[in-house]
């Protein structure tokens, strides 16, 4: 039989044969422990009857029932209580590990409670369960993984080594996840039960465009709430902006400690006085909470999530406009990764019926924002969006958002078109949530470069506020949008990107050089070469756009190995290449390679 593993890697694209293999090993698991539960109960009734006999020897069915009520109540009494005990404070207080060694510990002692001349036996096994504690405890690395995400995308060979990376910085457990923090080469990641859900390398783009976005397009942003405080990054962005108030509801105590590891990255916003941290659950909070906000943010985590996907319904967003002052922006964030076009439709649907005035701005192949308005969308003129960028520059120009025509780049699709693509879609409810048990369908499925293609497809036929469907952007703000989309990982859309920068202008360095880059991280290197061929070829470019394509095409070559092709490239390309200090380099580079 094959390991666990490379029977999940084996049925990663078949969720169905992936369920019944958790069953099957679930119940292989559990039946044992389940049927001596069971078989507890009618032994613990028959001891409440005292025997159940009566004086002329026959049983006592009176004793039997009056015993299995007992024994009934005490079972629910416990149920709850322990519930209660083990959520709100074993756990908390010693830990998953603690907490069910401690119940163990429980079982043993009502055992020998019971049955005195146990004694020897649970003496015996409360001294092995103490040694087996004090030789080895769990091993937290491997347990806060999430091999679960991985497991169908690495060989089975491969899974201690991909939990074994990086170096666990922080680990706590609560009621509501555990909470770790890793340092892989350099980068941090902040995991939920395994499951990533900020990083200060991939994720900034998306974890301060969050802040900046709706901040840039609203009237008067004076106040903000966020729900969901992850690495503190959103919350830092917000307070980059001159607003009054920012607060942010997390309901892990653990997630707002992990945060302060990343201090780097969120710039300390518990320093700053107009923040304030809510240990609260966020949608409650805001059904209670009588203030109005001109901005509120939602980034929690996936819908596949334990307890996430109620802060995807069409409630939520319904209940979240009334907490919003007339003109207000609601931004939601929605992953468009391992998420079926489907299930897509479902959240863009069920945003757009409460917020008809939306605006769509894909980021990059695996996240997308939607900014829905309470009321007409606002419109703010281009001079005080350009000053509100130039005040953050520095956190919104490595991603190529310059000024108010580079937003709009950034905006894809508006309410109109977003309702018509959605409208057959079910929606996701309170009473009927289906994304919860169709989102993890597609938990191992390749969806992000299709989903971003189709949401890009839908086109607008007008834009709302401030923002320009129409809008072209220079060579030097689509280069600016290449190397940010390399940051967040979506190199084919880099690649695209950085050949539209270089069609408008062959002589950018940038452009060239975020091209190969892009091709070489996991776009289409053969692509490239032919792009960078036929501008060589067919445009005919001379003097400094000439050098700067036959350099690009020539790295690219080099870089797959093609040592000959690279050199005949180089020899090929504009005289002045002999006097070019880059290309000098390379064809040394070359020269070593050939052994020369």
């Amino acid at each position: 039989m094959l390991p666990i593993g490379a029977q999940i890697a084996r049925r990663a694209g078949e969720v169905p044969a992936l369920l019944d293999l958790q069953f099957l090993q679930t119940l292989a698991l559990l039946l044992l422990p389940s049927a001596l539960l069971g078989a507890a109960f009618p032994f613990a009734v028959a001891l409440a009857a005292g025997g159940g006999k009566g004086g002329d020897g026959r049983t006592a069915a009176g004793s039997f029932g009056r015993a299995t009520g007992v024994i009934y109540g005490w079972t629910a009494a416990g149920n709850a209580a322990g519930a209660l005990l083990a959520g709100l404070l074993v756990i908390p207080l010693l830990g998953i590990e603690a907490a069910l060694l401690a119940a163990v510990a429980a079982h043993l002692a009502a055992a020998l409670l019971l049955r005195p001349r146990l004694a020897a036996a649970g003496i015996a096994a409360g001294i092995a369960l103490a040694a087996t504690v004090a030789a080895r405890s769990w091993d937290w690395e491997l347990l806060s993984g999430g091999l679960y995400q991985a497991a169908a995308g690495t060989p089975p060979h491969r899974h201690r080594d991909l939990l074994r990376r990086g170096r666990l910085v922080f680990l706590e457990q609560g009621a509501a996840a555990t909470v770790s923090v890793k340092e892989t080469a350099g980068e941090l990641s902040l995991a939920l039960d395994g499951k990533v859900d900020a990083t200060d390398g991939a994720d900034m783009l998306t974890q301060r465009l969050l802040a900046h976005v709706p901040l840039l397009l609203a009237p008067r942003p004076e106040s903000v709430f966020i729900v969901g405080h992850g690495s503190g990054v959103t919350a830092g962005a917000a307070l980059r902006h001159p607003v009054a108030r920012v607060a942010a509801a997390e309901i892990s105590p653990e997630v707002a400690e992990a945060a302060r590891r990343f201090a780097a990255a969120n710039g300390a916003p518990w320093n700053d006085d107009r923040f304030s941290l809510l240990q609260v659950d966020a949608r409650n909070h805001l059904r209670l909470d009588a203030d109005r906000y001109e901005v509120i943010i939602s980034e929690p985590s996936n819908p596949w999530m334990s307890g996430v996907s109620p802060l995807f319904t069409v409630e939520f967003f319904e209940q979240a406009r009334t907490r919003l002052a007339p003109g207000g922006l609601f931004c939601q964030w929605i992953h468009l990764y391992r998420l079926a076009e489907p299930e897509l439709q479902t959240v863009v649907g069920g945003f757009t019926d409460a917020f008809p005035e939306t605006a769509l701005f894909v980021l990059h192949d695996g996240d997308a924002l939607l900014v829905g308005a309470n009321g007409p969308f606002p419109t703010v003129a281009p001079e005080e969006i350009r000053r509100r960028i130039a005040r953050v520059a520095d956190e919104t120009a490595p991603y190529g958002l310059t000024g108010p025509e580079a937003l709009s780049g950034f905006f894809t699709a508006a309410g109109p078109e977003l309702a018509r693509w959605a409208a057959a879609a079910p929606r996701h409810r309170d009473d009927r949530p289906i994304l919860e048990f169709r989102a993890p369908l597609s938990a191992h499925a390749e969806t992000a470069a299709a989903n971003r293609r189709t949401l890009q497809g839908l086109g607008a036929a007008r834009a709302p506020g401030s923002l320009d469907p129409g809008v072209a952007l220079t060579a030097a703000d689509r280069t600016a949008r290449a190397e940010g989309l390399l940051g967040a990982a979506s190199p084919a859309w880099a690649q695209e990107t950085a050949e539209r920068a270089l069609t408008l202008e062959p002589a950018n360095a940038g452009a060239a050089e975020a091209l190969v880059r892009a091709a070489l991280s996991g776009g289409d290197p053969e692509a490239g070469e032919r792009f960078l061929r036929e501008r060589l070829l067919a445009a005919n470019p001379a003097g400094a756009a000439a050098e700067n394509l036959t350099v690009a095409l020539a790295r690219l070559l080099f870089a797959g190995g093609r040592l000959e092709e690279a050199a005949r490239a180089l020899e090929a390309g504009p005289a002045a290449l002999a006097g070019d200090p880059g290309a000098l380099l390379l064809a040394a580079e070359i020269q070593v390679a050939r052994g020369e």
